[in-house]
């Protein structure tokens, strides 16, 4: 063989080999600013986590005082949702008042989670689902919707309520022609069984066990 085909083979091999380095140093680096990615998106959620704990404690500090209580605190969709109740119902001008103080202390703090995300304070609407024992404590000796995890569908009084769940008086119609009593059952429900309780949006309508 030629010294000159010799020459042109070794720089052939020469050239493949730079551009196999050249692929890997790509992928290692791609590697390394995937990870880097991944690390400072991890850290910003711990830290935003770390920030909204922080809210809800805010806001409990607020609601301890004033007879209310947080239903919840969420995050999603550039926004932050503070749900707040009473035993009564919460007034439009309790929700600001806890707004104002929120937005005082997150700019007291010098946090940037506003930075991300606008603050809604609420009440937690008829559309959701009662959470908390206070929530149905408001409901004591009034109707619910209640489906539970085992299948159980229907429209009843919480006559009872504790820690742990509740008790809730269906109510059976009285059955004319079958000559049949109006009957009420008893049904003990614990928190963690109940999948939805929601306030009737029309009372007269009755749903079966």
């Amino acid at each position: 063989m030629k010294n000159n085909d010799k020459d042109s083979i070794f720089l052939k091999k020469r050239h493949v080999i730079k551009i196999n380095v050249l692929f890997l140093l790509s992928d290692l680096v791609k590697d390394w600013i995937g990870k880097q990615v991944a690390s400072l998106f991890f850290f910003k959620k711990r830290m935003e986590n770390k920030e909204l704990e922080q809210l809800k404690l805010w806001a409990e500090e607020f609601c301890a005082e004033n007879d209310l209580f947080i239903v919840k605190v969420s995050a999603g969709g550039g926004k932050i949702t503070v749900a707040a109740d009473s035993m009564e119902n919460i007034t439009i001008q309790q929700c600001t008042k806890l707004s104002r103080y929120l937005l005082g202390k997150i700019e007291e703090s010098g946090s940037n989670l506003l930075m991300n995300y606008t603050l809604d304070v609420s009440s937690p609407g008829m559309s959701n689902s009662l959470i908390l024992p206070a929530q149905f404590k408001k409901r004591l000796n009034k109707n619910l919707n209640i489906s539970t995890k085992d299948g159980l569908e229907m429209e009843a009084k919480v006559i009872e309520v504790s820690d742990e769940g509740i008790v809730a008086e269906l109510t059976i119609p009285a059955n004319k022609k079958k000559k049949e009593p109006e009957q009420k059952v008893t049904y003990n429900i614990v928190y963690t069984q109940i999948t939805k309780a929601l306030i009737p949006l029309n009372i007269a309508k009755k749903l079966k066990p």
